[in-house]
């Protein structure tokens, strides 16, 4: 396959690292193991994306664990694909968030760079699904700070997302 041949790309999803702060009963994802993404194989994966997106905008999301967990290597990403696009091409940056580490510094770093945050709300102040290592719930911590992430506006969007599962079904519209 030459070059030429080569498939285009229009988005890349990094998995930085599979720490979390919460330990949510439904997760698949092995958050106790600590493991992260190399420096350099993140670097080639978006030199990737790069060298062959297609079109006017390039989406770079990030998954894990907990991407705020990995903040650092976020920014890095973020700032390697602008700064070799240099305007050429709008870079979207997206990625799923349970939201509790989306506050001071962490925030404002984040409206800076216009990161859009999906934040995962999956019940109400009961729910414990959704819990810390020690079992206590998160969704009040949740929703008080919710109002400072709508400070993310304009230049980053604050979507809503839920995982559903049996157990919280019937009370997510809560």
């Amino acid at each position: 396959m030459s070059a030429h041949d080569a498939p285009r790309l229009r988005a890349l999803t990094l998995t930085l690292t599979e720490r979390c702060n919460l330990r949510c009963s439904y997760c698949t994802v092995p958050v106790g193991s600590g493991r992260a993404m190399a420096v350099e194989i993140a670097d080639a994966a978006v030199d990737l994306l790069l060298r062959h997106a297609d079109g006017d905008e390039v989406t770079l999301s990030f998954y894990g664990g907990e991407p705020l967990v990995a903040l650092d290597g976020v920014c890095r990403a973020v700032d390697r694909a602008r700064a070799t696009l240099d305007g050429k091409r709008r870079v979207r940056v997206v990625a799923p968030s349970n939201g509790l580490l989306l506050e001071g510094d962490v925030l404002e770093t984040c409206r800076q760079r216009g990161i859009d945050w999906a934040i995962s709300i999956d019940g109400d102040e009961t729910a414990r699904e959704r819990a810390h290592a020690d079992g206590r719930g998160s969704t009040a911590e949740l929703i008080g700070l919710l109002p400072g992430s709508f400070s993310l506006a304009p230049r980053s969007r604050l979507l809503a997302r839920m995982t559903v599962t049996p157990t919280n079904v019937a009370d997510l519209a809560a």
